[in-house]
């Protein structure tokens, strides 16, 4: 965003730049200055540099906004002092002039704040860590869901917006260490911010992993990289509302531990948080004997994939083959065909007892269909390319076979005898792998649902996904950059808030019909464009809202801004 910047120098001289900021990876924040020339202080007129061209619209706008006129006068040369007054006028005076007016980028920080209004999370935030506090936490959440940077970048931002207290890099280390160290406050706010929330009775849950190099957290060990990261991980376990999908509970959970390992903890915590009755959606990385028990027992309804692979599922998904290839088992979806079978599940309890649940088993006949095509494309090609070559021995078929295929090593063929071997196609792997293309076991703890509902549920999950996706790429949570543990944990409470104002300013671009047009991110870019000039008596005006960012703000606030002034 570029400005106008008044510099002192010598001999009471002012001269006019025109700065932007911009961030270099790895070296940090940096400032770009042009000059363009002198200000006469008697007449507040921009005398312009004499190699300088002419000012353009914007730059006009620029000067406009900070209170200088331009006439189209030269001055005499930048190294010369400047004609008039301004040499016998104090170096105090001077100072306090530059500081007079100021513009400031209002957009994104004025959504913002009203979305943590509106939605009860600014009260839930004081209700917890008290106003200031409180305060502070909205702050910092702010620039990271506007800007996406490293938090020691809040003060250059907090003095462009306007917005903030205590935004520098000291004092935000210190409020993430504060944060990391009260648990108690973060329970009360988790409390608070449910109750906000409803008190939702259908609840996402899932996990993602965050990866780090520090080596003095607790939680940051080896496990399960979601990222596909060399690197060792904390992972983070999310509860999402289904219907508001807005997030309303995380734990951080040790790297090494597993979804299925969790999800009793997660149970407990959010019954003993104000959730009583309630549901989850989950995946097949939460299945297991233990975890469907355990909510069975704990009245927990319960959306949950089987992975094909499991004993029972791929009895199940083996004998609804025949179900599956008939028309008569047609569904719509969303406006795709499947393909449905309804089954049993049966599941052996603590005390031998048999357990029954709702068994759903989905084809999805275009999913199917491109998983054979690519698959046996592959296939087809590496089968092209053996036949090219000779093998005398087994040894070297085999070779070839890991070298080439790889992962897909298990649906070739080796035979032949020496000293001429050949590679060919395993039919009967492929095929076996193609039964189970594109086909999903949902079981649920209740009876009674069209399909079409159980598959809506199930695939609500990917709310929690995109959420996650915020996270790391919308915000910036995609590595944990910190040694100290009590930094690393306020800093993943200030994402988590950061998480929820991204989430609440796409739920009102949805409503409003907006989100098919701009995503969060060119709706924020948009906001940027509102503008507000602060006068050297503190009043503030709004300088004119272009078309675009006033459709976003109505979006978001119900009401356009208005071209007035205001005392600070």
């Amino acid at each position: 965003m570029a400005y106008i910047v008044k510099q002192a120098v010598s001999h009471g001289r002012i001269n006019i730049h025109v700065a932007e900021n911009h961030y270099i990876p790895k070296k940090g924040p940096r400032q770009t200055r042009k000059y363009i020339g002198v200000l006469d202080i008697k007449n507040n007129e921009l005398l312009l540099g004499a190699k300088q061209t002419e000012p353009d619209t914007a730059l006009l706008a620029m000067l406009e906004a900070k209170g200088i006129v331009y006439k189209g006068r030269r001055a005499d040369s930048p190294g010369r002092k400047q004609i008039g007054e301004s040499s016998n006028l104090p170096k105090k005076r001077v100072r306090e002039y530059i500081e007079k007016a100021q513009v400031f980028e209002v957009g994104r920080r004025d959504a913002f704040r009203h979305l943590a209004m509106e939605s009860g999370l600014s009260s839930c935030l004081s209700s917890a860590y008290g106003e200031e506090i409180g305060e502070r936490i909205l702050s910092a959440a702010i620039f990271q869901a506007s800007e996406a940077m490293p938090l020691y970048l809040a003060g250059e931002w907090a003095s462009e917006t306007g917005g903030g207290e205590a935004m520098s890099s000291a004092s935000l280390s210190r409020l993430m260490d504060d944060i990391g160290r009260n648990t108690e406050s973060s329970n009360v706010f988790f409390v608070e911010w449910i109750k906000a929330c409803g008190t939702p009775t259908s609840v996402i849950h899932d996990t993602t992993s965050i990866s780090s190099h520090a080596t003095d957290i607790d939680d940051v060990e080896w496990g399960y990289n979601r990222d596909k990261e060399q690197l060792p991980q904390i992972n983070i376990a999310l509860v999402v509302a289904r219907d508001s999908q807005l997030p309303i509970w995380y734990r951080t959970v040790s790297g090494s531990i597993p979804d299925v390992s969790s999800l009793k903890v997660t149970s407990t915590i959010l019954k003993d948080l104000g959730l009583k009755d309630f549901s989850f959606s989950l995946d097949r990385g939460y299945f297991s004997r233990g975890n469907l028990i355990d909510m069975r027992d704990n009245a927990i309804a319960f959306t949950i994939g089987v992975p094909p692979s499991q004993i029972q599922a791929s009895k199940i998904i083996s004998s609804s083959v025949v179900a599956l290839e008939s028309a008569d088992n047609s569904i719509l979806f969303n406006g795709r065909r499947l393909r449905y079978a309804a089954r049993e599940y049966e599941l052996l309890g603590k005390i031998n007892e048999i357990i029954k649940l709702s068994g759903h088993v989905f084809l999805d006949l275009e999913r199917r269909e491109s998983a054979a095509g690519k698959l046996e494309t592959t296939l087809l090609e590496l089968e092209v390319q053996a036949k090219t070559s000779v093998f005398c021995s087994k040894s070297q078929a085999d070779a070839w076979v890991s070298e080439h295929a790889m992962k897909l090593e298990k649906y070739f063929n080796v035979l032949g005898k020496d000293p001429l071997w050949t590679i060919s196609r395993n039919i009967a792997g492929i095929a076996r792998t193609l039964e189970t293309a594109g086909v999903a076991l949902i079981l649920t703890s209740y009876s009674g649902d069209a399909p079409q509902a159980v598959l809506d549920t199930y695939r609500c999950r990917d709310i929690a996904e995109k959420i996650f996706d915020t996270a790391k790429n919308g915000i910036g949570l995609s590595r944990l950059r910190t040694s100290s543990q009590q930094h690393a944990y306020g800093r993943v409470f200030v994402s988590f808030i950061a998480v929820i104002l991204r989430a609440l300013i796409e739920a009102k671009l949805k409503k409003a019909k907006l989100l098919t047009k701009y995503s969060v991110d060119e709706a924020l870019a948009i906001l940027r464009k509102i503008k507000t000039i602060k006068m050297s008596d503190g009043t503030i005006v709004f300088i004119e809202v272009p078309k675009k960012a006033r459709l976003i703000k109505e979006a978001i606030e119900g009401n356009a801004p208005k071209i007035s002034t205001s005392k600070t």
